[in-house]
């Protein structure tokens, strides 16, 4: 009897751990806005805000990299959060450009 509650109790660790990787491999693609890149760093404890939106997005940028290099971010989350951060810089720089 004992037997059959340690393999109920494994196959639902089992499963737990299953759910709980799929969604984490898929929160990359839910990542779309800045806003979405944010969450990512909240979840961290993680807020940025200086009040200047570019140095927001070097230190965001900045706090992100050092979130990779600790393996605590997977890579595609890190890739797209990247990417919109870098989308976001570029459309900061062509605002100031533009007046």
């Amino acid at each position: 009897m004992a037997d059959f509650f340690s393999c109920l109790l494994k196959a639902a660790q089992l499963t737990i751990l299953f759910l709980k990787r799929f969604f984490e491999i898929e929160s990359w693609v839910r990542m779309r806005t800045l806003y979405d890149v944010q969450q990512l760093l909240k979840k961290f404890g993680i807020i940025v805000y200086i009040g200047n939106r570019m140095a927001d997005l070097e230190l965001m940028e900045l706090e992100l990299r050092g979130l990779y290099q600790s393996k605590l971010v997977e890579t595609r989350d890190f890739e797209m959060a990247l990417l919109i951060i870098r989308q976001e810089k570029r459309k900061e720089k062509e605002k100031r450009n533009r007046g």
